[in-house]
């Protein structure tokens, strides 16, 4: 499911007519991404809408080669619980192990579960 999408920003020179063909272009290479939000037990919500670049019950994963941010700056432990939504309903997981290589953050979750159905993110 996806929830979001991420725009990318592109240099294009000043002639409208590259700027429509690029744009257009951006639009029919749009890469998909996902979002989770991280719960730690006794401290509440440590993040909320978290863009991922892939997700499944087993793992999810951030690609940090493009931007700023490092593996190390995200903030997540085992333990920490995860949520998302998948196909109009909610599911939950715990962070079973954390891997930082490089620009690659991989998280493996574990004890995946489906969440009621009234339930709300709040």
């Amino acid at each position: 499911a996806v929830v979001q999408t991420r725009p990318r920003v592109l240099l294009v020179h000043h002639k409208n007519s590259l700027l429509h063909l690029c744009y257009n272009q951006l639009l029919r290479m749009e890469k998909r991404y996902y979002t989770v939000d991280i719960w730690r037990y006794h401290h509440g919500k440590r993040y909320s809408g978290l863009f991922v670049d892939s997700l499944d019950s087993e793992s999810f994963s951030i690609d940090c080669s493009d931007t700023y941010t490092r593996p190390e700056h995200y903030d997540l432990r085992v333990g920490d619980v995860v949520r998302w939504k998948h196909n109009e309903r909610y599911l939950q997981a715990l962070i079973a192990d954390v891997y930082r290589n490089g620009t690659l953050l991989k998280v493996a979750l574990e004890q995946p579960t489906m969440l009621p159905t009234d339930y709300f993110p709040y």
